[in-house]
């Protein structure tokens, strides 16, 4: 959907890679882990979420929607994972990859408010038949 509104716009489409996105989700509920080293056990209390978690994916979808929330993007109507900034900034947020489609200054403006709490790698911006390959 956010390809067809890029070319439809004219707008730039950018690929991000939240590095260690579940990581940096802290725990809601109070979780522990028992590890065993040879003939003792270990029982650790987890502070943040870890991949693979059976909630995890939830947590980061609250974790990322209240940051960028907080930035002044809105959740698209029917769909909670796009969401919008000043009509023009679409961003699509599965767990730690997003693709947000939008004018070109406004990937400046994304990676100085949300990456600033974010660690993320960033692909672009690209815009329409630059024949530049999107990673």
């Amino acid at each position: 959907m956010l390809l067809v509104f890029a070319l439809i716009y004219n707008l730039s489409v950018t690929s991000l890679d939240i590095s260690d996105a579940f990581l940096m989700v802290p725990q809601t509920d109070e979780m522990y882990v028992e590890i065993s080293q040879g003939k003792s056990e270990t029982h650790w209390r987890l502070l943040r979420c870890l991949p693979g978690q059976r909630n995890g994916a939830l947590k980061w979808h609250q974790h990322f929607a209240s940051i960028c929330e907080s930035a002044g993007l809105v959740p698209f109507p029917g769909s909670p994972t796009v969401m919008r900034h000043k009509q023009v900034c679409l961003c699509e947020r599965p767990c730690g990859r997003h693709s947000p489609s939008c004018l070109p200054g406004d990937v400046e403006w994304f990676k100085s408010t949300i990456g600033a709490t974010l660690k993320m790698k960033v692909d672009g911006p690209h815009l329409p038949a630059s024949e530049e390959q999107l990673m």
